[in-house]
């Protein structure tokens, strides 16, 4: 696991009463229909599977409107999935490097 990013990213989160929602395995019907009826307000996933999530037909048929901010890290994302993102939720993508608990750049 990432016990850095629990006590750094997830914890504080659920001590201001928020909460998250951890698919057991890649899945992008499914994931599509937790953010449905989730309806979060920040995604984390390595750049990858960010672009299997926004070129799943699902994507763009979903209400983006509660969505603050779409986080990747754990590889470079290309310039391309930056503009995917930004033209299917309205917006950034933002990209975090170098250890977990460092935070965004």
């Amino acid at each position: 696991g990432r016990p850095i990013m629990m006590l750094t990213q997830l914890l504080p989160m659920l001590r201001l009463g928020g909460r998250f929602h951890l698919l057991s395995k890649f899945d992008a019907p499914r994931f599509w229909d937790t953010y449905h009826s989730a309806r979060p307000t920040y995604i984390i996933s390595l750049p990858g599977v960010a672009i299997d999530l926004v070129e799943h037909p699902a994507a763009a048929g979903r209400d983006h409107s509660a969505l603050r901010f779409w986080v990747t890290g754990g590889d470079k994302a290309p310039a391309a999935l930056h503009e995917r993102i930004g033209k299917l939720t309205g917006r950034r993508l933002l990209e975090m490097c170098g250890m977990t608990e460092t935070g965004f750049y």
